[in-house]
């Protein structure tokens, strides 16, 4: 599949838009097996409300091509989504380097984030957002997608993260702080991301340079008050939970509207909710761990495992 044409004829379709090749689609990175490509292929696009609703007529025509609206003030703030606050993200920071067709007639810039910005958050909710694919999704893809993710975790808490995944192989195998066998494993991961032909990980393995990669960036952190821990806890325990709380309320209200039971209504309710207060304990008993000493990773790490296993 040409990704480039695919962009070109979107660009066709939405005068007046700006249209974002992303993912490692953008960088030429794609990564393939016996000929089936793996990756996601991400295209965005910049422009206003008529842009958006036009794409909901475009997105199936376009298939299998995902293709998602950037608001235009999420393009100038350089958000992470287009509802978000403002604060450096690997999200905006890829996509202002990534190719682009700009034909607004007001050719506004995207935040341009740089490597030092980002920091220890941004690396655990990176490291979040794969465990929670890995849950929905456990195939050797997605595990080496895991391990990939803990050498860009790394870089991002020592301010080398790169926008190309060569070059963060490269910055990673330089690094000279870090475990050796752990490096290892994570420069072959970065290896077959790039080079394709996927082979078998062990979980056993892929849950050990988890550990280790948290345990090496948490002390890192330097924050400022229990606002900041919350937000690093919530985002961990929220990615890797938010499949299954959606999955068990859309499966109870789905039963309760085939009944049309006000009471099974009220009992789903009080399901979610229940199920969602018992992780908040889990949450508060992480976050004061962190707040005590945020050097001891050891029962963080405990608590962590409880929540990711």
């Amino acid at each position: 599949m040409d990704v480039r044409e695919k962009a070109v004829n979107l660009a066709a379709l939405l005068p007046r838009s700006c249209v974002v090749v992303g993912g490692s689609a953008g960088t030429g990175e794609l990564t393939t097996s016996d000929g089936e490509r793996l990756s996601d292929i991400e295209i965005g696009v910049v422009g206003g409300f008529v842009t958006l609703f036009r794409l909901r007529r475009l997105r199936l025509s376009f298939a299998p091509v995902e293709i998602f609206w950037i608001a235009p003030w999420r393009w100038r703030l350089g958000l992470r989504r287009n509802l978000s606050a403002r604060r450096p993200n690997q999200m905006a920071f890829d996509l202002a380097r990534r190719p682009r067709l700009d034909q607004r007639r007001r050719r506004t810039p995207p935040t341009t984030w740089q490597a030092s910005d980002l920091d220890v958050r941004e690396a655990l909710t990176l490291i979040s957002n794969r465990v929670g694919e890995l849950v929905g999704h456990d195939t050797p893809y997605h595990r080496v997608k895991l391990m990939v993710a803990c050498g860009d975790a790394q870089l991002m808490a020592r301010g080398l993260y790169a926008s190309t995944y060569s070059a963060r192989a490269s910055a990673y195998s330089a690094l000279e702080d870090i475990d050796v066998r752990t490096q290892g494993l994570v420069v072959d991961a970065y290896r077959i991301k790039l080079a394709g032909g996927l082979e078998s990980v062990d979980m056993r393995t892929v849950r050990e340079v988890l550990d280790i990669t948290v345990a090496s960036i948490v002390p890192r952190a330097q924050v400022a008050d229990d606002t900041e821990w919350r937000l690093v806890v919530a985002q961990i325990w929220s990615v890797q939970r938010a499949r299954s709380v959606a999955g068990r309320a859309a499966e109870w209200f789905g039963r309760l509207m085939r009944a049309r039971r006000q009471s099974g209504a009220v009992k789903a309710c009080l399901n979610v909710h229940s199920l969602v207060c018992a992780e908040a304990v889990i949450v508060a008993d992480l976050l004061r761990l962190l707040r005590r000493d945020p050097s001891d990773a050891g029962d963080v790490l405990v608590r962590w495992r409880a929540l990711c296993y």
